[in-house]
């Protein structure tokens, strides 16, 4: 990737606030560069959901895909990408998915009314009460790691992670992450969250 990370990662569209945070940004960037680099890994950042679909549908261990990020299973999202992660061979080491929710309700009523997830399943039962966090929110997640030996216990999920939320700070100003904590059985006929896992969202 080109030397100025966050330009060629189109990040400048709501960058942070003042230059020191965007030179922060900037440094992880280039500090996540430097370390996949050392196992001959190298990120993009793409925009359409439906590749991330299509390979995670495909993909091997994985408990399916997250509805977030399935185009036809949760409202068009105002903003996304995910991060692509590969070898200099070419294979597929990891791949990443996040989208942008801008919302006065709270997050948890977000997914209740089925702006996240489901929209033909409102009301969603959530297991918290309260509202939640509100405004400008970076929502993470559809990890995948290739089983490949080669790829396992490098770190490579520990950085992806931490990686996407710093492009969603610099890209989305974004005040809060969220995620889906917990696990959820496969569903091997639809490769496809069961609906039930909804009440177990959080922040």
């Amino acid at each position: 990737m080109p030397a100025h990370a966050l330009e060629a990662l189109r990040l400048e569209r709501s960058a942070p606030r003042t230059s020191y945070a965007r030179a922060i940004v900037q440094e992880y960037v280039d500090a996540a560069q430097e370390l996949f680099a050392r196992d001959h890994l190298a990120f993009n950042m793409e925009f359409d959901l439906a590749d991330w679909c299509r390979i995670i549908s495909d993909a091997p261990r994985t408990d399916g895909r997250n509805p977030a990020f399935v185009p036809g299973e949760t409202p068009p999202p105002d903003d996304s990408y995910w991060l692509r992660v590969t070898h200099r061979d070419g294979r597929l080491a990891a791949i990443m998915a996040a989208r942008y929710i801008e919302t006065d309700l709270g997050f948890y009523d977000h997914v209740r009314q089925g702006r996240l997830w489901w929209p033909d399943l409102r009301p969603l039962p959530v297991i918290p009460t309260r509202s939640g966090p509100t405004g400008s929110m970076a929502h993470t997640g559809g990890l995948w790691v290739s089983p490949d030996p080669d790829f396992a216990g490098i770190g490579i999920s520990w950085m992806l992670t931490r990686l996407n939320h710093m492009i969603a700070l610099a890209r989305w100003r974004a005040g809060t992450w969220t995620g889906r904590l917990g696990s959820c059985s496969r569903s091997s006929s639809t490769r496809a969250w069961p609906r039930t896992m909804a009440p177990r969202c959080a922040n």
